[in-house]
């Protein structure tokens, strides 16, 4: 383990091999392994594997038109919807957002 990880280990959060994150003092340069942009970034996963923000935040336009599409009034019906997307990610943004988006 590096000399600067600043915080711990968290159970399954990579998005590319559910191993866990680490979190950094300083920002490192991180390339995204699903489009290659460079950025600066202070977290990465134990393996390598890095994701950008635009990358990690693809879902939310998903969200948006799954619950612009839905004609169920039912926020559970529609929150286990969102959360049966391939995109759908525990640790991911979309969690943040599923109980507002269903309750349309």
């Amino acid at each position: 383990m590096q000399a600067d990880v600043f915080w711990c280990f968290m159970k399954e959060e990579c998005l590319i091999c559910k191993a866990p994150l680490e979190y950094f003092e300083k920002d490192s340069l991180m390339e995204c392994v699903i489009c290659h942009r460079r950025e600066l970034s202070k977290t990465c996963c134990i393996k390598g594997h890095y994701v950008c923000n635009d990358c990690h935040m693809k879902g939310m336009d998903a969200i948006v038109g799954i619950c612009l599409g839905e004609t169920s009034k039912n926020p559970i019906e529609i929150a286990e919807k969102i959360m049966a997307q391939p995109f759908f990610y525990m640790h991911g943004p979309e969690h943040h957002v599923i109980v507002g988006s269903a309750q349309k």
